[in-house]
């Protein structure tokens, strides 16, 4: 359940990516006091939406894809690789469209790995109470993971280079633990 914590601290970042991207389309173009501050946190929330929908329909091919092909081992690795180059970009940019770019290549990692994960889980164990077990251990490691990112990320307001490598962290163990 490596991406449980990327996953958690996705929505805390995501609306200051967006208005840090409103800052620099805004101020150099808007004149005005109210335009050169870029997005309001509103604006910046609803500007987020389009992310999470493109999230939604990737989950939702990724999953008829896993069922459809039988390997989601090996769309999970694609789909940790998505991730791995996400977050180098994002701990690296300064750039607010590149963010938001690597944001969109997050969001098309994260948000389909974790249902493939599970049902991968799901289906390679035996037995009902088994398989009960084994989900509420990975799914509940995954939310301790989550509960971890969410405070690192509440820790560092502006700058989201510890978040962002914690998410890298997990990304590059989650094939070896998840």
């Amino acid at each position: 359940m490596g991406f449980d914590g990327p996953l958690y601290a996705f929505s805390l970042f995501t609306p200051t990516i967006i208005s840090q991207l409103g800052r620099s389309i805004c101020g150099s173009v808007c004149l005005g006091a109210e335009h050169s501050l870029g997005f309001s946190s509103n604006q910046a929330n609803l500007l987020s939406v389009p992310v999470y929908v493109w999230g939604c329909i990737l989950t939702c091919i990724i999953g008829f894809l896993g069922d459809r092909l039988g390997c989601r081992y090996h769309i999970n690795l694609g789909l940790f690789g998505i991730g791995l180059v996400a977050y180098i970009i994002l701990i690296v940019s300064s750039n607010a469209a590149l963010s938001y770019f690597a944001v969109y290549l997050a969001v098309s990692a994260i948000y389909p790995i974790i249902p493939n994960s599970v049902a991968w889980v799901a289906s390679n164990i035996e037995g009902t109470y088994k398989r009960s077990v084994t989900l509420g251990i990975a799914i509940g490691f995954g939310n301790i993971h989550g509960a971890v990112t969410a405070n690192i990320v509440s820790c560092v307001v502006v700058i989201f280079t510890l978040s962002h490598a914690q998410g890298l962290y997990s990304i590059v163990l989650g094939p070896n633990i998840g």
